[in-house]
């Protein structure tokens, strides 16, 4: 059975830290494959310092383009409007044999807030989720006591964590598993910021994708998007 990581978000832009846990996630749960998936209107981040989805999706391309096990769906994109993924994971178990395990790949921080996702109790029973947590060994230890109790409080009470797989695991619903990850010190919003400050973005994303930045001059002003 082939195994598939999906890697949904804005991608506002791209940067090495997606492609970082991307890669260590891959090899740590030995995935055949990622896919990465730009929303179109994320429901839940404000739209002015968004660029349209277009640019986000060829920005992506570009990022993964030298690396064979990663791929970029634009499935989201054209279908445009409000990106929600309930519809997405439905969507995308029509496009592939019953012979894939799919995964979702997700942050801690973006997974705490799940419940405020349109169906989200319907995600547990569609796909298993890969929480991704920073590498600091405190604070890992902290937020796993959080994730249990959220869990628990939100999705389930019947979860609970089987040490012999490494995951939390429901009776009828599909297991959750959470990874520390190396954390690089990048961030969308700061590349934004140095983008509109005039300062350079050498080394925090690909250079194909630093190249299409300037060529395509996004980020420049804070609300040249909004028209």
């Amino acid at each position: 059975m082939k195994r598939l990581g999906i890697f949904g978000g804005t991608f506002n832009p791209i940067h090495l830290g997606h492609l970082r846990v991307a890669v260590e996630i891959l090899e740590f749960f030995a995935l055949d494959r990622i896919e990465f998936i730009p929303s179109a209107q994320p429901p839940h981040k404000f739209q002015s310092n968004i660029v349209p989805a277009s640019h986000r999706l060829c920005m992506t391309q570009l990022a993964i383009r030298s690396f064979p096990f990663f791929h970029c769906s634009d499935i989201e994109v054209q279908r445009q409007g409000l990106s929600y993924t309930i519809d997405t994971i439905r969507e995308i178990r029509l496009l592939y044999p019953n012979d894939v395990q799919f995964y979702y790949l997700i942050g801690l921080d973006a997974f705490l807030a799940i419940h405020t996702w349109k169906s989200y109790e319907m995600l547990f029973n569609e796909i298993p989720f890969i929480v991704m947590s920073r590498p600091d060994k405190d604070e890992y230890v902290k937020n796993f006591d959080h994730l249990i109790a959220y869990i628990q409080k939100t999705i389930s009470k019947d979860y609970s964590y089987v040490d012999q797989k490494k995951c939390i695991q429901h009776s009828q619903k599909q297991s959750i598993y959470y990874c520390q990850v190396t954390a690089l010190d990048i961030s969308a919003s700061q590349i934004r910021a140095l983008i509109e400050n005039g300062q350079a973005i050498d080394y925090l994303m690909p250079e194909s994708v630093v190249d299409y930045i300037h060529d395509k001059k996004l980020y420049q002003t804070r609300n040249m998007y909004d028209q």
